[in-house]
């Protein structure tokens, strides 16, 4: 049985541990707080609306291979 809850103990040790990393990417990412990870928030464009289709569209200002994403608002039609 000991064994058993030492590592039950490890086990939630390193789940917490993993938790809490990702949360902290997470509020890094959504703070734009890493260089590496770009994304914007915008609406859809009617056009994209009525043909349901995003267009993709480069972004100047990133240089190399990075990549942009691009999160839309408002309800999916």
């Amino acid at each position: 049985m000991r064994g058993k809850k030492k590592s039950d103990e490890q086990e939630s040790e390193i789940l917490m541990a993993s938790y809490r990393h990702l949360n902290e990417f997470l509020c890094a990412f959504v703070n734009h707080s890493l260089p590496t990870y770009h994304y914007t928030i915008r609406e859809r464009f009617l056009w994209e609306k009525l043909l349901n289709y995003e267009f993709y569209y480069t972004n100047n200002s990133l240089q190399g291979t990075q990549s942009e994403s691009v999160f839309f608002v408002g309800k999916k039609t």
